[in-house]
């Protein structure tokens, strides 16, 4: 009854362990990654100055790639490292390290079970541990590096969807206000065109009967319109003043004059 007890209590303790141990130890391993990916970042930067290369800017593409080569390689030595020292074959040990370092952990191969290599092997041993958390950290910056590279092309895609709607808008807003000032445009040349004819009134009822032919609006704004207008003014302005004199003969009279100018003109 007591080993009973004391199995569940322990085994309730390894569940809230392993709650708060994997995110705690996946944070680390990320924070390792971002530090290690900054120095090759550095490396990197450093040896395209020494090459005397225009661009010394280190791209996404460039750690993506170093990135991969490194888990690869990692991958490799600990595939060729186990091989040896298990008896497996390079694909097996290969298969071993992926599982282990990308945190499966089928648990189908185990490393340090055979000939007592925890006891008789402490170099294994200690090759064992820290290949462990070296290919841990290596396969979590690349994975940080896949992951920032996803999360940077969302928000460019974002950024991008945003510029273009509110270059719509815009665009939207200018054709608005286009439109309404080509409406009011239309309008006032429309008012004015209707309004000029009876603002060009003539006082007289003269003027009205010779002017009234003309049914053009553009008339009343030519040349042609003013000269008869002032022609009739003067020549009413004249024989008000005057009513009984006449033209000497042989010389045209004023109305005479101003009829000839007006029809030169």
């Amino acid at each position: 009854m007591i080993t009973s007890v004391y199995l569940a209590v322990v085994l309730v303790f390894c569940m809230f362990y392993a709650v708060l141990g994997i995110p705690l130890t996946l944070v680390m391993f990320q924070s390792l990654g971002e530090r290690m990916n900054t120095f090759v970042r550095f490396l990197l930067k450093r040896m395209k100055q020494c090459l005397g290369m225009k661009k010394t800017e280190v791209s996404m593409e460039n750690m993506g790639i170093v990135g991969f080569f490194s888990c690869l390689g990692t991958l490799c030595i600990g595939a060729a490292v186990f091989s040896q020292y298990e008896g497996w074959t390079f694909f097996h040990a290969y298969y071993y390290c992926f599982i282990t370092l990308t945190t499966i952990g089928f648990g189908d191969f185990v490393a340090l079970q055979k000939n007592e290599a925890l006891q008789k092997r402490p170099p294994y041993v200690a090759f064992s541990f820290m290949y462990i958390l070296v290919g841990l950290t290596v396969i979590g910056a690349f994975l940080n590096l896949v992951v920032l590279r996803f999360l940077t092309l969302n928000s460019e895609d974002e950024k991008r969807d945003a510029e273009e709607s509110n270059l719509l808008t815009l665009m939207e807003r200018d054709l608005e206000v286009r439109q309404e000032e080509s409406a009011s445009d239309v309008e006032s040349l429309y008012s004015c065109m209707c309004c000029r004819p009876q603002e060009r009134e003539s006082p007289s009822v003269s003027s009205q009967d010779s002017f009234g032919a003309h049914t053009n609006p553009m008339y009343y704004n030519s040349i042609s319109f003013k000269v008869e207008e002032m022609s009739l003014s003067t020549s009413d302005n004249i024989d008000l003043s005057l009513p009984h004199s006449t033209a000497s003969p042989g010389h045209p009279s004023l109305t005479e004059r101003l009829t000839y100018r007006r029809r030169s003109v």
